[in-house]
């Protein structure tokens, strides 16, 4: 039922007037409803109802009778048929059915005014643009992603922006983004320009105005940040991709695509590849300095493991040669052809030192192939660090002035050098990682290729493709090292296990045996001044003894002293010199060596060394290992 005469309410009585509508006099209407009458009165169409319209004034006119009636809502099939009867009864002559479309449809695209104005952070009205965009700063942010989102990422973590350039997304080091933002204002002055009437198009362009003032290029850059966020987690995450000049390898099965912002790659190879491209100069390099054919293979497929980004292998492959053999020339062609995935590290990154700043550590995020030359002699590794970086863990690193964040590793570390580092760590943590690389042969002055750098640059893309199939081949075939690098790396083992060499010299192991600490470490003190090597700190020494896990130290001597239960000391015309490992030439490596004393006192040198066995208790004396058990520890 109405509530309303002659309308029956519910218990069944007619409605009455008590006053008849004409009788009353008609009522003042609220302020809200004449604030909402003068908002949505209009300043008409171009003239009075049946004024003709020029030929000069025809889209001006419609498009300001169809601005009119989007602002109230209307849509696109309403305004058409309404300019198709203006067009029809005022334009002369006439516009198209197809212009008159057009105009329709460009107005309707644009949000209709709301009934309320738009609030702003500092409580005063802001006008509504009919695009969507509000005229502030904010407004500006949504162009901006609007016009260019497409080739623009923030980062948050590096406090960067990123643009795609055609082929990569790379950090922007040359004001790229305030080009965009300065490319969206002239955007305002288009979208002023193609407003729908006058009151639109003198706002748009009033806002077009302002916002050219440095403040509101950086507000519109700022605010822009949060619509556009990457996490640099997700930059570079798939290492089977390689980008390079002419496409993405995926080097899993070797084959090159268009280049895709999908990828998220931020990195490149300034190199075309191809498949068929040859590297003569090369690989007759490597012939000479590499004779050994299984070197050459091992390496080829350790270089294509590299540049996967894959770090499966755990591994720390270290170019060694006394000088003049090209290892250094051939790392450098190999980080020339892996670009922006190439990195030479400062000599010390891999050696210990004091101090240090993370920086150091951020520059691998997204590395492949990364070359520490040239470490000084006498130089210490750092083994901790060496086991961060080759474990497979992700990284934690901070750029200059920025947080810390993490990243996964995807490098494999050179090192070249003409002098050994030293590892003092016994344990298989540090060793199964190590590869040692030996360069053998030593160019003579008169052979040596004074163009050889220039020539290898030349052949990049042969060098490239020659890296792609050891990648292949190392996915088919593994990264088994070859006997001559196992050797070389068992031999260099030997060499750092100075107390190895101590316990091998000096004593003998079994169930009964015991010896004090203070005799030990003075006999031990005199083996190193005898051959010239410099003693651990009692300290170390104990420490180090402790972690070979094969003594016990217990207070069992006079008066509550301790012992080393497991060991005793050779009897002095027993025992040989100390030394030998200095003396044994760096290219014997068979195995360092054991000495006896012959019945004429001449000290002889067996095929190789090795640790001292753990002691077993139950079964008395454990005899030495095979002197090849070095090799075996990868």
């Amino acid at each position: 039922y109405v509530v309303v005469p002659p309308s029956v309410g519910a218990n069944g009585k007619p409605y009455e007037w008590i006053v008849s509508p004409e009788e009353a006099d008609l009522a003042d209407p609220p302020e809200w409803l004449m604030g909402l009458l003068e908002r949505e009165r209009s300043k008409g169409p171009a003239g009075p109802v049946g004024e003709r319209i020029s030929p000069g004034e025809r889209n001006k006119g419609l498009a300001s009778i169809a601005g009119t009636m989007r602002r109230r809502g209307m849509g696109e099939a309403e305004i058409l048929a309404a300019l198709q009867v203006t067009n029809e009864q005022r334009c002369e002559p006439p516009l198209s059915a197809e212009e008159v479309a057009k105009i329709a449809a460009s107005v309707a695209r644009y949000e209709p005014a709301g009934d309320v104005l738009q609030i702003s952070v500092n409580g005063h009205g802001t006008p509504s643009s009919p695009l969507g965009y509000n005229l502030t700063d904010l407004g500006n942010a949504a162009r901006l992603i609007a016009y260019h989102g497409r080739d623009l990422r923030y980062c948050y973590p590096w406090g960067c922006w990123l643009v795609w350039d055609g082929r990569r997304w790379s950090v922007d080091e040359s004001g790229e983004i305030h080009r965009r933002a300065k490319q969206t204002v002239k955007e305002i002055y288009k979208e002023a320009a193609n407003a729908p009437d006058d009151e639109i198009r003198k706002a748009l362009a009033k806002h077009a105005v302002r916002s050219e003032s440095e403040n509101r290029i950086q507000a519109m850059v700022s605010l822009a940040k949060s619509e556009a966020p990457i996490m640099s987690t997700q930059l570079d995450a798939s290492p089977w991709l390689l980008n390079v000049s002419n496409g993405t390898i995926d080097l899993r099965t070797g084959e090159l695509r268009e280049h895709q912002r999908e990828d998220l790659i931020t990195k490149i190879a300034p190199v075309e590849h191809d498949p068929e491209a040859r590297a003569p100069a090369w690989g007759q390099t490597l012939e000479r300095v590499m004779p050994q054919e299984g070197v050459r293979a091992f390496f080829k497929k350790l270089c294509g493991y590299a540049i996967s980004g894959d770090v499966s292998e755990h591994v720390l492959p270290v170019l060694y040669g006394t000088g003049a053999n090209g290892k250094s020339t051939i790392l450098n062609a190999l980080l020339e052809a892996a670009g922006e995935y190439g990195m030479q590290a400062a000599p010390d990154l891999l050696v210990a030192k004091r101090g240090g700043h993370p920086t150091e550590v951020a520059d691998l995020f997204g590395m492949r192939v990364v070359a520490s030359i040239e470490v000084e002699d006498g130089r210490r590794l750092a083994e901790a660090l060496v086991k961060s970086l080759t474990g497979g863990d992700k990284v934690r690193a901070r750029k200059m002035r920025q947080d810390f964040w993490q990243f996964d590793p995807t490098h494999t570390a050179f090192l070249c050098t003409n002098h050994k580092p030293e590892i003092r760590g016994t344990d298989n943590a540090i060793w199964r990682r190590i590869r040692l690389i030996p360069f053998t042969e030593t160019i003579p002055p008169a052979e040596q290729d004074k163009k050889l750098s220039s020539k290898l640059r030349s052949e990049l893309p042969g060098i490239l493709a020659w890296t792609v199939e050891g990648c292949l081949e190392w996915q088919r075939e593994g990264l088994q090292a070859p006997e001559e690098v196992r050797k070389a790396t068992g031999a260099y083992r030997a060499e750092m296990d100075v107390i190895g060499a101590f316990l091998r010299d000096e004593c003998e192991t079994g169930r009964d045996h015991k010896a004090s600490f203070k005799v030990v470490y003075d006999r031990y003190e005199e083996w190193c001044a005898d051959g010239g090597e410099k003693a651990e700190t009692r300290r170390k020494f104990n420490a180090r003894l402790k972690e070979r896990g094969q003594f016990m130290d217990r207070r069992s001597g006079p008066g509550g002293s301790y012992e080393w239960h497991g060991l005793q000391l050779l009897k002095k015309q027993n025992s040989g010199f100390a030394g030998k490992l200095k003396e044994c030439s760096e290219n014997d490596y068979n195995g360092l060596v054991s000495s006896s004393r012959s019945g004429n006192g001449t000290n002889h040198f067996s095929s190789s060394v090795t640790s001292v066995e753990t002691l077993n208790e139950e079964h008395g004396p454990t005899p030495h290992k095979d002197p090849t058990a070095y090799e075996e520890t990868f």
